[in-house]
């Protein structure tokens, strides 16, 4: 994932619950494109988790656009 979203972290500690919450929801936003174009890299295709169920399901969210549409809603709200 680090090579796609140019080294950053999604997970970032904050001061407080709420806002390591928001940091990280904000920084999952942003790294959109850099997750789907992981997904679609060589690297990933042959990967072993991308074949299994769970790999099947982060695939599945992270190409959702409701998914996306949602975690721009939440951070509106926010």
């Amino acid at each position: 994932m680090r090579e796609h979203t140019g080294g950053k972290e999604i997970i970032r500690p904050g001061i407080t619950r709420f806002a390591s919450n928001f940091l990280a929801l904000q920084s999952l936003f942003e790294a959109e494109a850099p997750l789907k174009r992981m997904l679609i890299s060589d690297k990933s295709r042959e990967s072993s988790f991308r074949h299994s169920d769970d790999g099947e399901k982060v695939q599945n969210i992270v190409f959702d656009d409701l998914f996306w549409k949602g975690v721009d809603e939440a951070l509106k709200v926010i």
